[in-house]
């Protein structure tokens, strides 16, 4: 999506395409996997699913397999993919991903973490109504659909709920019908630039639900907080699927040593720098789909080590469905043979993020990112725990 400049594209595909180029090579930096090296090629579609196929076709017959990067093309290859038979290791947006017994999911879909946030949501936030803005996509009416009704079931009156298009020009008629309805909070299951062109309105409107805004997967680092602007702050909370490193109330909890955000640092020191498309970057260039390659990225690797010299796409996918990697990153990738979203689901934690004021300044931005607790997801089958308290980290 990187030429697509209406909806974020270049702040969004271009730090997960200089990252993982980073780490392609990093790893040959250092001699490489079994003393060859490794090339990423790209293709740019620009959010444009006829471009997508485009690129599909053209990269197929280049590439050993697909990593994850930005794209709508996961929810519209499968018959392709199951024609070719090509290894894609994918960005996880779609449930249909986890059927596709060539797709390798490397990030939970916005299915299920839109169920997640409402759980937590109703667990810990205990709101009497919400609204519901969500993507105009296949998946994201699903997430409103099953949302809305766990919501109602657990005594929650969804009040109101607003389709948003990915390349939005205008929100202000939607922060108009969420006033009108008046919820105590906003579920958001949608793409980044609406949502921002909603929030950017709703302070121009002197508007704000009064326990704040909770979305899937936004993106977690201080350096976007300019994209929503100062009004989000202490508002705006994000279930991710994985640990965002340098977060208020993660280091003292022990996780920011681990190796996967190490070297999601290093790289970003050593390779890309902390600006890209106007932001700079507090802790690691990227987010949470940067993280989901860099953790593919790593598992291919590990796998062709693994495989040796005799490398066949049929022993790299035997391979990625009997092993599990851990991404260091506080979550344990694996994909089971057969169903490769087979329970306990392979993303075994979630994690629950605020964009919030820096009393110190918090960089260049003025932004931290605070961890909230319980996690959504602990538990090694998926399950939620109850009775963890507070709901809120002590920073």
């Amino acid at each position: 999506m990187q030429s697509a400049t209406r909806s974020l594209g270049p702040a969004l595909a271009g730090p997960t395409l200089k990252t993982s180029d980073a780490l392609i090579k990093y790893i040959n930096d250092n001699g490489g996997v079994a003393g060859r090296k490794l090339n990423l090629i790209y293709c740019d579609d620009g959010g444009d699913v006829t471009r997508a196929r485009a690129c599909y076709q053209k990269l197929k017959t280049q590439v050993f397999a697909f990593v994850p990067s930005e794209t709508w093309l996961t929810e519209t290859i499968h018959q392709q993919l199951d024609q070719d038979k090509v290894p894609y290791l994918s960005w996880g947006w779609f449930a249909s991903e986890y059927q596709d017994p060539y797709m390798f999911p490397c990030h939970p879909n916005g299915l299920r973490e839109s169920l997640l946030t409402s759980k937590w949501v109703v667990d810990n936030i205990h709101p009497k109504t919400a609204a519901i803005m969500y993507l105009n996509d296949p998946e994201d009416i699903a997430a409103r659909d099953q949302a809305s009704q766990y919501l109602e079931a657990h005594g929650v009156h969804v009040v109101a709920s607003v389709p948003q298009e990915w390349d939005s020009p205008d929100e202000s008629q939607h922060v108009l019908s969420v006033r009108v309805a008046n919820p105590d909070v906003v579920m958001v299951f949608t793409w980044p630039t609406p949502l921002a062109k909603f929030l950017h309105d709703a302070a121009g409107q002197n508007w704000a639900p009064p326990k704040g805004y909770w979305a899937k997967h936004v993106m977690g680092d201080p350096g976007y907080g300019q994209i929503w602007g100062d009004y989000a702050k202490e508002k705006l909370a994000s279930l991710a699927g994985f640990e965002v490193p340098g977060a208020v109330g993660q280091e003292q909890l022990g996780t920011d040593s681990h190796w996967g955000l190490q070297q999601w640092r290093m790289l970003t020191a050593k390779y890309t720098g902390y600006d890209e498309a106007g932001f700079h970057f507090e802790f690691a260039m990227g987010h949470h789909i940067t993280q989901a390659a860099l953790s593919c990225l790593n598992a291919a690797a590990s796998s062709f080590r693994a495989i040796g010299a005799d490398l066949t796409r049929p022993k790299f996918i035997d391979y990625l469905e009997t092993h599990s990697f851990d991404t260091g990153m506080g979550v344990t990738l694996k994909w089971p043979h057969g169903d490769h979203g087979q329970q306990p689901y392979s993303f075994n934690h979630e994690y629950m993020y605020l964009y919030a004021g820096a009393p110190n300044g918090g960089g260049d931005a003025g932004w931290e990112i605070k961890r909230l607790l319980p996690d959504p997801v602990i538990m090694g089958d998926g399950s939620i725990p109850q009775g963890q308290a507070p709901p809120y980290c002590r920073c």
